[in-house]
């Protein structure tokens, strides 16, 4: 063979491999561009070429788990922009694909699955969706063992859709069963588990359990004071959560003020203590004195608040951060009577009224409503108890109009009977 033939042969060999690199090359520039436009929230600019990333890849690689990677930047974008339809679709091929290409246990499907379920529980299948993330939790405990941290979330997720299906005891298990996996990881008597009884807290208040969230939050404060000593700022959200169990109950006692006064006290100790959140929790020790009749004392506490957001006055536009606006302190919503809600999703009444100067409710009237018109008075009355936190203008608190919308989401056993009566 002459030279001339041999290098005939050679040139398509040559011509292939610089295909691959400029494509490995346009694959990592396109990728990074991506990237770049995520992190400026230009997401609807950087999902053609997450598209475009998705090509390239399996022009190089084929249908290989290669593919992964940038198949998981296109779904993700799809999902952030609500294109959940082609969000679902590219999931169902690339958990396809890992199954072919891996097996049915791969690590490697449990973000897509734990994504699939999340367009599930958004779109109301969230049965399917408790399907898809037993599965993925499955996986981790073949991979990991029964007790491993990776399945933190997913059981988080199935939580929410089972209480969501009204499936109170499974969430509850659920949610137990998420801090007892913290619990063995960071051990019992670590700070480290303040974010796991923070979170098991808040689902016992969502639940109406306020006592049993109380004495998790006095844990944390216990493991923090230990950790970090007894003026740590880290305490104060701790200590603004115990009096917020206490206004879930209607119960103002002294111990939910003395967690905010404490609180304040905190941040008196903490010189860096950023100006806005010191601001936050004095205006709540001033809504606790409100709700509880002392007036004058909360318009000092609110005063002293906005003096200190505004540099005793100088910037006046920087209190509207906490006292722009009124802010509901305690309402009691009325509970429909069964009659009236049969054979209907949820129910609504839109109220106007006027918040006073002493954050008291007056002028009010309904705006509109998809209520009952029985319902429509209970909420009316329900809103002239109602307390608010008045707004400030120019270091004074002043009248202001609001618009309020109350909604009542009926039970699912409530739905499918017809309505009693008509609402008028």
């Amino acid at each position: 063979m002459t030279v001339a033939a041999e290098e005939d042969e050679m040139a398509p060999a040559a011509a292939d491999a610089q295909e691959v690199v400029n494509t490995a090359a346009e694959l990592q520039a396109v990728t990074d561009a991506v990237d770049n436009l995520a992190a400026q929230s230009r997401l609807a600019e950087a999902l053609p070429l997450a598209q475009r990333a998705v090509d390239l890849a399996e022009q190089q690689y084929g249908a290989s788990l290669a593919l992964i990677d940038p198949m998981n930047q296109l779904i993700n974008l799809q999902v952030e922009l609500g294109e959940l339809a082609d969000a679902e679709h590219n999931l169902s091929e690339l958990i396809k694909l890992v199954e072919e290409q891996d097996n049915i246990f791969s690590f490697d499907l449990i973000e897509p699955l734990a994504l699939l379920a999340e367009i599930y529980s958004r779109t109301g299948r969230r049965e399917e969706a408790i399907t898809i993330l037993r599965r993925a939790r499955h996986i981790t405990h073949r991979r990991l063992g029964i007790l491993n941290v990776e399945q933190i979330e997913l059981a988080e997720d199935l939580a929410e859709n089972y209480f969501e299906l009204g499936r109170i005891s499974e969430a509850n298990r659920e949610n137990r069963f998420a801090f007892r996996v913290n619990e063995r990881e960071f051990g019992s008597d670590s700070a480290e588990l303040v974010p796991a009884l923070n979170s098991l807290a808040r689902w016992y208040e969502q639940v109406g359990e306020h006592s049993v969230a109380r004495r998790l939050y006095r844990r944390t404060i216990e493991l923090i004071e230990q950790d970090y000593g007894e003026n740590d700022l880290r305490l104060v959200e701790q200590l603004q959560r115990i009096a917020q169990t206490f206004r879930g109950q209607n119960l103002y006692k002294g111990e939910g003020k003395d967690a905010l006064t404490r609180a304040v006290e905190i941040h008196e100790q903490n010189p860096q203590t950023d100006v806005i959140e010191k601001a936050r929790t004095l205006a709540e020790l001033g809504d606790w004195m409100m709700v509880t009749s002392q007036r004058k004392q909360a318009m000092r506490v609110y005063r002293q608040a906005w003096n200190l957001l505004t540099g005793d006055g100088a910037n006046p536009e920087k209190g509207d951060i906490i006292f722009g606006k009124p802010k509901r302190l305690k309402y009691t919503p009325p509970i429909p009577e069964a009659s009236l809600v049969f054979g209907r999703s949820e129910v609504y009444v839109d109220v106007e009224f006027l918040v006073t100067s002493n954050g008291m409710v007056t002028d009010l009237s309904i705006a509109d409503a998809s209520a009952h018109w029985r319902t429509q008075n209970n909420v009316r009355l329900a809103m002239r108890h109602a307390r608010f936190r008045p707004k400030f203008k120019n270091g004074e608190p002043t009248d202001a109009t609001m618009r309020y919308r109350w909604t009542y989401r009926v039970p699912k056993n409530q739905r499918s009977t017809p309505p009693a009566e008509t609402p008028k």
